[in-house]
């Protein structure tokens, strides 16, 4: 779990890498505009230059939720959990 965990923190640096350069790339406008403008810059995310570390995270990601699910009962394990994990 720690090992999901931080392969999902490390490679998620890449994700909001990308969506702040998407943001900042086209100037200010209303919100609907750069939510467009968003979904069109990761129409096409294995064209991107972090496609494999976006890729990564959300794979990390569903990792973790899967270890989460199937081997973690909440009773008896998750209240000792650092709170980082719930996060």
């Amino acid at each position: 779990m720690s090992y999901e965990y931080l392969r999902l923190y490390t490679n998620a640096f890449a994700f909001q890498a990308a969506i702040s350069q998407a943001l900042h790339s086209k100037p200010k406008g209303n919100a609907h505009t750069q939510k467009e403008h968003v979904r069109a810059a990761f129409s096409d995310t294995a064209s991107m230059p972090d496609a494999r570390f976006i890729y990564d995270s959300m794979d990390a990601a569903k990792s973790y939720l899967t270890i989460l699910n199937n081997f973690v009962d909440p009773e008896k394990h998750l209240r000792y959990m650092p709170l980082r994990y719930y996060l």
